[in-house]
């Protein structure tokens, strides 16, 4: 019996140590996440009788991390502190752009791999840049993709770079944010345009 407690009794004083470490809410760092708009509403009959697959984005090391990138020179990127994204920027770009897709209800069905084993088109893209470029006087908020659509063949339908740059009000975190969310709407946008373009010639009869 007394082996026994005194086994457990430095186990107990384990635990206690680790519940006294874990941070309080208020210490953790602000969780961040891109704000993709309101859906379409009402029973919308999709433009493009297709499905398509959103690959997770590849992407640079500096950029696959939950961390908020700033460019601090032409070979530099460094963090903002106590703040971080909600998933990994590659997760929350291919996110982002399943969403704005759902919200102009062009397809049939939007997803990732998982959701879409087998899809009439895929979009592969690729993180150039996601960042607060602080490289002169007047910072801004830079959002670049690479982005390749093929069909169920693996034929390649077409490829184009989209990149947006979104002027940044102050150095406030939100201000921040605000302008990276614009300048990835903006991307977004103009590459759901050229995806609906490209799609819509390979589905014509």
């Amino acid at each position: 019996m007394t082996s026994t407690y005194l086994r457990v009794l430095p186990l107990a004083l384990l635990l206690t140590g680790c519940v006294s470490l874990l941070p309080k809410a208020g210490d953790l760092p602000p969780r961040l996440a891109l704000n993709a708009g309101e859906p379409a509403t009402g029973e919308l009959t999709p433009a493009i009788n297709a499905t398509l697959v959103v690959g997770d984005p590849d992407s640079a090391s500096a950029y696959n991390t939950f961390l908020v990138a700033i460019a601090r020179g032409p070979y530099e990127i460094q963090y903002i502190e106590n703040a971080q994204w909600t998933d990994r920027v590659p997760v929350l770009v291919r996110r982002f752009i399943e969403q704005r897709f759902e919200n102009r209800a062009l397809f049939t069905a939007v997803g990732d791999r998982v959701d879409l084993p087998v899809s009439d088109f895929e979009l592969q893209t690729d993180i150039r840049s996601f960042e607060i470029d602080e490289t002169s006087d007047q910072p801004f908020a830079r959002v670049t993709l690479g982005a390749k659509l093929i069909d169920r063949r693996k034929k390649v339908l077409g490829t184009k770079i989209f990149s947006e740059r979104v002027p940044v009000r102050s150095a406030e975190l939100g201000d921040r944010i605000d302008a990276l969310n614009e300048a990835a709407t903006a991307t977004a946008d103009d590459l759901i345009e050229w995806t609906e373009r490209l799609t819509t010639t390979a589905t014509s009869p």
